[in-house]
């Protein structure tokens, strides 16, 4: 699988309105599936079925809609879009289990409608993602793709020389990816999906090449591609050795 990185998300864009029917609880509101901490759900006003509405003001391209951090089990969420509003035409369809999921759903359309039918609880969920997520066909290599553990533990040194160690929070999966040979169309998607995540400022979701899904902070480094294969017009080809790193964001 290649790499695809969700960093841009048409929800958060200052011509989309984003609407809820019924009603999201006071103290959990609809702007927390677009407000970039999956961890802070919005939480319907109750257990009916619940239509969000996104109109993002114009038409624009999606190829993929993302749900983290939810709740929604045992029902198939409906994706609908049109030229009018509401959206009522499905265009895909998600049989939720609860998991992180992305669906894809190619159209350039300006009304959209996620509908979730009726649970035995209200809907809860961290985070939406609306647009068109960046592919790196070419996977990073083996050195790359490692999956680092990183402890969140603070070591200090007694007045007596003695180490005291406090742990933090939990271990955070890192991949520090990097690329012996990576196409110009594979690195303007990564240069691409810099800019998306506001070179670093936003956290992102990551599929990795095993297509497990990774709320992510990217720490990034200044990004220096390599020309390898130069020819008279350019270069048709780059080495990355170093691209920074994905850090887990914990939910």
């Amino acid at each position: 699988m290649p790499w695809t990185i969700f960093a841009a998300n048409l929800l958060e864009s200052a011509t989309s309105v984003v609407s809820v029917s019924p009603a999201a609880l006071t103290t959990n509101p609809l702007t927390r599936v677009y407000d970039r901490d999956k961890t802070f759900q919005y939480v319907g006003g109750s257990a009916a079925q619940t239509d969000i509405d996104i109109d993002l003001g114009s038409a624009l391209p999606v190829t993929a809609i993302a749900f983290l951090n939810h709740n929604i089990t045992g029902v198939t969420i409906s994706i609908r879009a049109d030229t009018t509003s509401p959206g009522t035409t499905e265009r895909a369809t998600l049989a939720a289990t609860s998991a992180d999921a992305i669906v894809s759903v190619t159209q350039t359309l300006r009304y959209w409608r996620v509908r979730i039918p009726a649970m035995a609880s209200a809907p809860q969920l961290g985070e939406i993602l609306l647009g068109v997520p960046r592919t790196i066909a070419q996977n990073p290599v083996l050195e790359g793709a490692a999956r680092i553990r990183r402890p969140n533990v603070r070591l200090d040194e007694s007045s007596g020389g003695y180490p005291v160690g406090v742990k933090l929070g939990a271990p955070r999966t890192v991949l520090a990816p990097l690329w012996n040979y990576i196409t110009t169309a594979d690195l303007a998607e990564l240069t691409g999906a810099a800019d998306d995540s506001s070179d670093g400022t936003k956290p992102l979701l990551l599929q990795d090449e095993m297509s497990v899904l990774r709320w992510m902070s990217w720490h990034m480094v200044d990004l220096r591609p390599v020309p390898i294969i130069p020819t008279t017009a350019g270069a048709t080809a780059y080495a990355i050795g170093n691209a920074g790193e994905f850090v887990e964001v914990p939910a």
